[in-house]
């Protein structure tokens, strides 16, 4: 069963798959607020992120998830893979968003944690402006490429 609160949320589906007419026969029996973007371009998917209030995508599958990356860089704060929620914010020595283990937490759980983060200042502009610049600066390819030439460097001064 759903809170009320959260059955109001709107939410907003990117991307395409198998799966996609069984959610959007779900949605419509229980007349939920979800809008299908289908597939989109990078640039649409940037703009996208940047006007959602959350990311949630509690999905263990992926490991180091690129989408949660993407949303932080867009300065949206996330519920997601625990380990990686938590391996960001101890780099970043500040909370990038809420940690969710489908492992052990179900949907009530996530139900939940959606509803308390919607509520919390992390998702105010200061905080999200400072996290686009963390992710930013942490992800970026300047520093993906400076970093492989260290390492290379490294490994050659080892001879």
């Amino acid at each position: 069963r759903m809170s009320a609160a959260l059955r109001r949320t709107p939410l907003t589906l990117c991307g395409a798959g198998e799966d996609e007419g069984e959610f959007r026969r779900f949605i419509k029996r229980h007349n939920l607020p979800v809008r299908f973007t289908g597939r989109v371009d990078s640039t649409e998917m940037q703009t996208i992120l940047s006007g959602a209030k959350l990311l949630v995508n509690p999905s263990r599958m992926e490991g180091f998830s690129i989408a949660l990356l993407e949303a932080l860089a867009c300065g949206t704060p996330v519920i997601g893979w625990a380990p990686q929620v938590a391996e960001l914010a101890d780099w970043w020595r500040q909370p990038a968003g809420w940690p969710f283990d489908a492992r052990c937490q179900g949907a009530p759980a996530l139900a939940s944690l959606i509803l308390r983060a919607l509520g919390d200042p992390l998702l105010q502009d200061r905080p999200r402006k400072k996290l686009a610049a963390l992710a930013r600066e942490s992800f970026s390819l300047e520093r993906y490429g400076a970093e492989t030439i260290r390492q290379y460097r490294i490994l050659l001064e080892k001879g």
